[in-house]
């Protein structure tokens, strides 16, 4: 596993984000998720986008105790192909936490320029875990 092909925020953080957590946040309500799909057009944007991503995962994982997982992974199939899996306690604490953070409004330029300049095309979804089964 080479530097770029996955990281783990989450275990960076000394502890497991999903092994021994009730998937619901203790309030009755389950966890929101973010799968974001980025597909690039050149390694170099891969490059590029990795290198803008990772100090803004870093600070994630540091100031954003309610996001429970964070992680960028590479297809193993075609390593243009990137997603991001986003897992927070609730859907405001990505909403009105995550997206108001310093780091997030550092880094969506950049992530926009790539988008604009066609290296990378953007896609995702949002999911409402239902609690079956366990992360």
């Amino acid at each position: 596993e080479g530097a770029g092909i996955s990281w783990a925020w989450s275990s960076m953080r000394g502890r497991s984000a999903c092994i021994g957590r009730s998937a619901s946040s203790g309030r009755g309500v389950n966890p929101f998720m973010l799968i974001v799909r980025l597909s690039f057009k050149t390694e170099a944007g891969v490059s590029q986008f990795l290198n803008d991503f990772s100090p803004m995962a870093a600070a994630v994982r540091d100031s954003e105790p309610n996001t429970l997982s964070y992680e960028v992974s590479q297809s193993e199939k075609n390593p243009l192909e990137l997603v991001i899996v986003e897992r927070y306690r609730t859907k405001a604490d990505f909403v009105d936490v995550h997206r108001s953070m310093k780091h997030f409004i550092k880094f969506r330029p950049k992530l926009q320029a790539l988008q604009d300049a066609g290296e990378v095309t953007v896609t995702g979804d949002g999911l409402n875990e239902l609690g079956i089964g366990h992360m």
